[in-house]
């Protein structure tokens, strides 16, 4: 029993061993990222998910009242506001084709079948 235990004990020692000198970077090999920052107005100071929706436009939940903004990033404006659902604790947004889906903190997600529909329609 000792045996297998001391054997235990030494292939996780090589193991970390092996993941911190994989981890370990040169600096001069890291690559260098292009990025753009965007203040967003005070009405989106409570937002708690984002996901683009193409290149000018993001769509962007409230954390706690069930509001769905769509802003332009480049007119500085929310372009579109609708209410998706009641009061509760909303954590991120994700976009696959015309459809979002937004996932509540107690693991409901709503999906919106066709954002771009005047009515929204959320199941």
């Amino acid at each position: 029993m000792n045996r297998i235990f001391i054997f235990f004990i030494m292939v996780l020692c090589a193991s970390c061993n092996q993941a911190s000198k994989t981890e370990k970077v040169p600096k001069k090999k890291l690559k260098k990222y292009n990025y753009e920052v965007y203040e967003l107005p005070n009405e989106l100071k409570e937002i708690s998910g984002i996901c683009f929706i193409n290149d000018s436009t993001i769509a962007a939940i409230e954390d706690e009242t069930g509001t769905l903004y769509f802003y332009n990033i480049f007119e500085k404006k929310v372009i579109r506001k609708e209410t998706f659902a009641k009061n509760s604790d909303y954590e991120d947004i994700t976009r696959n084709g015309n459809s979002l889906f937004i996932v509540e903190s107690n693991g409901n997600i709503y999906e919106i079948a066709d954002y771009n529909a005047s009515q929204l329609s959320v199941k």
